[in-house]
């Protein structure tokens, strides 16, 4: 049984796949091609190249959300300021 994991079950021409393209990666993410392209060039993102083609892995993308989800919420101008502080 997968305790507090939800199984995502995803299908390209019918066979199961465990890799999303950039535009199925930014859906799964909720974010735009643009940032996925971006992440990837900052070396943020893991992904993996076939060919031409960019491909990320689903179990990537989520440990990226969970490394990446905040447990606070700190307004950007505030995060900014003591940013900006810290030197």
């Amino acid at each position: 049984m997968n305790e507090g994991k939800a199984t995502i079950a995803l299908e390209r021409n019918g066979n199961p796949t465990a890799v999303l393209d950039v535009k199925e990666a930014a859906a799964y993410l909720a974010v735009t091609s643009k940032l996925i392209y971006k992440l990837t060039r900052a070396g943020e993102l893991p992904h993996s190249r076939v060919g031409n083609s960019i491909r990320f892995r689903i179990k990537d993308l989520d440990q990226y959300l969970e490394a990446n989800t905040s447990r606070g919420y700190t307004p950007r101008k505030k995060a900014q300021a003591e940013a900006q502080a810290r030197g």
